[in-house]
């Protein structure tokens, strides 16, 4: 009988283990770990973004980054961010231009989600003004636009105007940046941030109509500066706070409207 029962004992010690590795395996399971996960969502974007260098593979690419984009989580959403502000000069300008468009994308899918990161991207989309493609350029504009329309800055204080200053609030995320190369000596650079900035002017949830009015005076200063060169992009920008003030006016005196 002693033997029996040794036997038994043996015969579920192997049975045993397998089962506690078998546990120790689900812990740590690949693929399953929100570490491992990121790992290969990252793998993910670079893999794609390399593909958007080979013509025979752009469609491909731009396919898998709108797929990747569609299910990002808010921890994806940061990596993903990290990686668009990695590529540079060194690539292709296929690969820069779907770049910045992938912010615009960014910002339609995931809106809000977007506001912690709001005012890194502006700042790197205004870095690629400074590219030599004017391509980029307009996908810079197209971005901003999408970008003011679809995502709010944190403390923006709902549009509400401080300080009597034009770079508060929601508008100031955008313009700040966008004045200080307003101020560069390169005509290019020049027109590519007015024609942002006449499209967050368009595009800007709640416009404050103050803080549009306070741009008028720096915006005449560059028109009469000898070393602004891009006049005619700028008055765009005249034009589309005086759009979008007439519109308020409206809704002032007809308050059914819905603006």
């Amino acid at each position: 009988m002693a033997q029996k029962s040794n036997s038994s004992n043996g015969s579920t010690t192997p049975s045993d283990g397998n089962r506690s590795r078998s546990n120790s395996s689900s812990k740590t399971g690949g693929g399953t770990t929100p570490q491992l996960l990121l790992i290969e969502l990252k793998q993910r974007i670079i893999t794609a973004l390399n593909k958007l260098s080979d013509r025979d593979t752009q469609h491909i690419a731009i396919e898998e980054l709108e797929r990747i984009a569609e299910s990002l989580t808010p921890e994806g959403i940061s990596l993903c961010l990290s990686c668009l502000y990695e590529t540079d000069s060194q690539q292709k300008s296929t690969v820069r231009k779907e770049c910045v468009k992938m912010f615009g994308t960014l910002a339609s899918l995931h809106e809000e989600l977007l506001s912690p990161h709001l005012t890194k991207i502006v700042n790197n989309i205004v870095k690629r003004l400074r590219d030599p493609d004017s391509s980029i350029r307009d996908a810079c504009a197209e971005a901003m636009g999408t970008l003011s329309a679809k995502v709010s800055p944190l403390n923006s204080n709902g549009g509400v105007e401080t300080n009597g200053n034009a770079f508060t609030g929601a508008l100031g995320v955008f313009a700040k940046p966008l004045f200080d190369v307003l101020n560069e000596q390169s005509r290019s650079v020049q027109v590519g941030a007015a024609m942002c900035l006449s499209e967050v002017i368009d595009n800007l949830k709640d416009p404050p109509p103050g803080a549009l009015q306070r741009l008028c005076p720096r915006i005449i200063k560059l028109l009469n500066s000898s070393t602004f060169s891009a006049k005619a992009a700028l008055l765009s920008v005249i034009a589309s706070i005086v759009q979008v003030n007439f519109l308020w006016q409206i809704c002032l005196k007809d308050k059914s409207i819905l603006c």
